[in-house]
């Protein structure tokens, strides 16, 4: 029989005999006690799995962390574009306010340059409105001119050329009839309505008329004095000579006394020495060595 005299001998019996500590811890122990151990098995094994969870945890945590840290970063970046955009913006604002200061000034420049060419083309129409008046003042004055030196000059050129002698000017455009018998005869003719009034206005604005024989008979020229003959010069003394043979019922002869004839005029002109009552003739103010 085993004695146990002290707690000595109690461990080492139930160190001896296993079963006997078991029955014992039974005994002592509540059923909570004797299940502690796989209680705390299952709490390492929970606590374990809890570490990993937090380490897996703290992990997503940090890429997370480490995510947070590129979001912010790239907010931070893109807060920087947004500065420069608007930056630019600015610019850009500022650049569109001074294209379109410029672009006002541009347009007033080129109102104030429009109001000049305006201006230049209201003086340039003034001008030559101007020097049309001069040139026509002028070419007046050389015409009447002319016309005095050719009524100066015909009785002695259709007596060379058209064989006309006793020539003798009854009117110039510029005094009226000189023959009170021309005159009479047109105030006679407007009485028998030979012509009209009109008829004799016309022939008062010719240039020249001049009597004189040709070939022992009495005949008249309406001469039209020109420095350059055109085809109305011809058209003016044919209308006039016909006015002038129903005022007198005699031969008319239409003469144009010109220094020439001018390019673009188109008629046809005989020769002095084929003159036939009526024919339109281009009489030379300057012909051959005798002519002065």
């Amino acid at each position: 029989m085993t004695t146990i005299n002290d707690i000595s001998d109690l461990v080492r019996i139930l160190q001896e005999q296993p079963e006997w500590a078991e029955t014992l811890r039974g005994i002592l122990l509540s059923k909570e006690l004797l299940r502690l151990p796989e209680t705390v098995a299952a709490l390492v094994e929970t606590t374990n799995a809890l570490t990993e969870a937090v380490a897996r945890l703290e992990k997503r945590t940090e890429r997370l962390e480490e995510g947070q840290a590129r979001l912010e970063e790239g907010q931070t970046r893109l807060e920087k574009g947004q500065a420069r955009l608007e930056e630019g913006q600015t610019r850009l604002e500022k650049g569109q306010a001074q294209l379109e200061g410029g672009q006002a000034q541009l347009e007033g420049g080129q109102a104030r340059l429009e109001g000049g060419q305006a201006q230049l083309e209201e003086g340039q129409a003034r001008l030559e409105a101007g020097l049309a008046s001069v040139r026509g003042t002028l070419g007046n004055l050389i015409g009447s001119e002319y016309e005095r030196w050719a009524a100066r000059l015909a009785p002695r050129r259709v007596r060379d050329q058209l064989e006309v002698t006793e020539g003798k000017v009854l009117q110039v455009s510029w005094e009226g009839p000189e023959d009170s018998a021309l005159a009479n005869a047109m105030e006679s003719a407007l009485d028998q309505k030979s012509v009209s009034s009109e008829d004799v206005e016309e022939l008062l604005r010719a240039d020249i008329i001049l009597q004189g024989r040709q070939h022992d008979a009495e005949v008249y020229l309406v001469i039209e004095a020109s420095l350059t003959a055109d085809s109305d010069d011809f058209d003016r003394a044919l209308e006039r000579a016909q006015i002038l043979q129903r005022v007198t019922g005699t031969t008319t002869l239409p003469v144009v006394f010109a220094e020439k004839l001018a390019q673009d005029s188109v008629v046809n002109v005989p020769d002095s020495s084929d003159l036939r009552d009526g024919s339109l003739v281009l009489l030379p103010s300057r012909r051959g060595a005798g002519s002065a």
